[in-house]
């Protein structure tokens, strides 16, 4: 059974994470109707200035791909659909795996609080 399900995460997430769609989801759609623009505007002072810094040192994969190197050139090209991409893949894998072992844990825990109480 945890086999069937760890091929079909891996499937998930690395093949069909290509297909996602290219256009914003809910939140960021109503963030942009409200601000006029996709993303909140950021505080300059304060603890926030100064995670947000550490996140994008720190992130191996922002924006679902791998981080650019210093001083690369963003590709200007908008995305494609079907996007085949190997951060895209890595992303989607190393999710679905996240989210099969916080469900296995859980499963866990409810075995292990069952036990206790019978």
């Amino acid at each position: 059974m945890f086999t069937g399900l760890l091929i079909i995460a891996v499937l998930t997430g690395g093949a069909l994470s290509w297909f996602a769609s290219v256009n914003p989801d809910g939140l960021e759609w109503s963030v942009e109707r409200v601000f006029g623009r996709s993303a909140l505007p950021g505080q300059e002072h304060g603890i926030t200035p100064a995670l947000k810094s550490i996140q994008e040192k720190t992130a191996f994969l922002p924006d679902y791909g791998f981080k650019e190197p210093d001083g690369a050139k963003k590709n200007n090209v908008g995305p494609s659909w079907p996007a085949f991409d190997p951060g895209t893949s890595v992303s989607g894998i190393v999710g679905s795996a996240m989210v099969l072992a916080a469900v296995l844990l859980i499963g866990f825990v409810i075995r292990a609080l069952r036990r206790k109480s019978s």
